[in-house]
């Protein structure tokens, strides 16, 4: 294994109280990431992206970030106003987030805590869409995500204000690796917006996963700005399924980053 390679699988630690179906499939992707290591350009979907850079440099598992540091990033963000959940290397920061007024039925959790106050919405959907299987980066962030958003739009609902999902990655002391994880559900005839914002600072690995589940007649608008440090390294991945009848508009900006890849 290559430096990134190593320093990710030992970041490994399962964690405490979660349900046992998810530490069953943290380590499941586990073992499968360590058997298909990080794709080269000899992989037909990667042969115009080369890696190399990147699995030179050993990421270390991100520790809790500068406060300070966090609001700045957060003010010089392109992140809406209105309700929005702030994460800083990888963990909801309660002080910087806002979660306004949502209509009865609405959820705008931080993913680790709706697995335990609401895991029934969760469990259906989580890992369903982005499977691990054949994506190395997708089974990396089903082993070693600790938090992202959940967001549930309830049946016939609308909502104007877009939701906002805020992910800042302080790397000032050293390259960090962070997973964030989003899941999206939008129950038959839901509308509403969702958005998420990636900045930071210093030399940094992102490797985002966002699952996007539109039932029947839905209408979602899923705005991702990545506008990352300079010397950071960006890989998303966009997975959705769509109902009969639904609407799903994406819009991806790229701003920032040594390398960034987003696959939808």
């Amino acid at each position: 294994m290559n430096a990134a390679e190593t320093s990710l699988v030992a970041s490994f630690a399962p964690v405490a109280r979660e349900p046992a179906w998810l530490g069953d499939a943290r380590r499941a992707a586990l073992g499968r990431f360590e058997a298909l290591g990080l794709p080269t350009t000899r992989h037909e979907d990667w042969r115009f992206t080369s890696l190399a850079a990147l699995g030179a440099v050993p990421f270390a598992r991100a520790p809790r970030g500068d406060p300070a540091a966090a609001a700045t990033l957060l003010a010089r963000s392109a992140a809406p106003e209105g309700p929005r959940l702030v994460f800083v290397n990888g963990r909801l920061d309660r002080a910087l987030s806002t979660r306004g007024a949502l209509p009865q039925g609405a959820i705008l959790s931080s993913l680790a805590d709706a697995l335990r106050d609401v895991p029934e919405k969760v469990r259906p959907h989580l890992g369903r869409l982005a499977r691990p299987e054949d994506h190395a980066f997708v089974a990396a962030n089903a082993a070693l995500f600790e938090d992202g958003g959940f967001v549930l739009l309830p049946r016939s609902t609308d909502i104007d204000a877009p939701l906002a999902l805020v992910f800042i990655t302080d790397a000032a002391a050293g390259p960090v690796a962070v997973h964030p994880r989003t899941l999206v559900v939008a129950e038959e005839g839901a509308r509403g917006t969702v958005e998420e914002v990636f900045v930071g600072r210093g030399a940094s690995l992102t490797n985002a996963v966002t699952e996007l589940v539109l039932a029947d007649g839905a209408s979602v608008e899923h705005v991702r700005v990545q506008s990352e440090a300079m010397e950071a390294f960006h890989v998303g991945a966009v997975h959705a399924e769509e109902g009969a009848q639904a609407s799903l508009a994406a819009h991806a900006f790229t701003l920032g980053a040594r390398l960034s890849r987003s696959e939808i």
